[in-house]
């Protein structure tokens, strides 16, 4: 009969897993606790952006991901039309709220609707919005439903998220020159979630989600809402069956 994975033994494979940087399953929506940059921006810590620039890696506790996934925004609404930049400026609220810049954000959002090509939404499926605010108090409250490409909601499935969520430390830091006036001391802050932190049990159900909603309630000031996988490399796969297999060996030895 095969070894069976005792507690004990699935603990040390966590812990392994943890220790090579492989994703655990999260249940809570998660902080943004660093980000990678290109473009203009002056290293530190944190980062000062100083042009134009985008987010190219983002880590929560689950591990590090590249391959991120800017929305196109579409239907933004907000308190200052004229959204907050530095570096080339976007032409609407629409146009900061796409893609992965970080050199420009919306002013105060009341709300939007945020459509994700390319991406194969599913468990591993992440969600993230990075937010800009001007004091030391980070994020903003805000909600979240799901859509069609039609922009029509799916399902009753709702996440309301509280500004604690976000990170409390900044990402980066930011002075937008251009916009509904002037913004200085503009620091970053992230935040993670999934479909299960959405109440999604069946994935059946939202076979036609493509994206995702969002309710700013006047007070958000994203600069990016994102997409990204935490399915691990092909390799990692090889790992974690080793990792178990050799947990099972080793409580095995401790019983003998």
């Amino acid at each position: 009969m095969k070894p069976r994975l005792t507690s004990r033994a699935a603990s040390l494979v966590s812990l392994l897993a943890i220790a090579l940087g492989l994703p655990l399953v999260h249940a809570t929506p998660l902080q943004v606790t660093d980000i990678g940059l290109s473009g203009s921006f002056t290293a530190g810590s944190p980062e000062i952006i100083t042009g134009n620039a985008t987010v190219t890696t983002l880590t929560t506790s689950e591990g590090t991901f590249s391959g991120l996934l800017g929305a196109v925004a579409n239907n933004v609404t907000a308190v200052n039309n004229t959204p907050y930049s530095i570096g080339t400026a976007p032409t609407d609220s629409n146009a900061a709220a796409s893609g992965l810049t970080v050199n420009d954000a919306v002013n105060n959002m009341n709300s939007g609707r945020f459509q994700f090509t390319g991406l194969t939404l599913n468990a591993s499926t992440r969600f993230f919005v990075l937010e800009t605010t001007p004091t030391t108090t980070y994020g903003d409250p805000f909600t979240v439903t799901l859509i069609n490409a039609s922009n029509v909601q799916v399902g009753s499935f709702t996440l309301s998220l509280l500004a604690a969520n976000f990170t409390q430390t900044s990402l980066a830091n930011v002075d937008y020159n251009t916009g509904t006036g002037t913004l200085t001391g503009g620091k970053l802050s992230g935040v993670s979630f999934s479909f299960t932190d959405l109440g999604v049990t069946d994935f059946g159900a939202i076979a036609s989600v493509t994206g995702i909603s969002i309710n700013g309630g006047g007070l958000l000031d994203p600069s990016v809402v994102g997409a990204y996988s935490v399915i691990p490399e092909p390799g990692s796969f090889g790992v974690l069956a080793g990792l178990a297999a050799f947990a099972a060996l080793v409580m095995r030895r401790r019983r003998s």
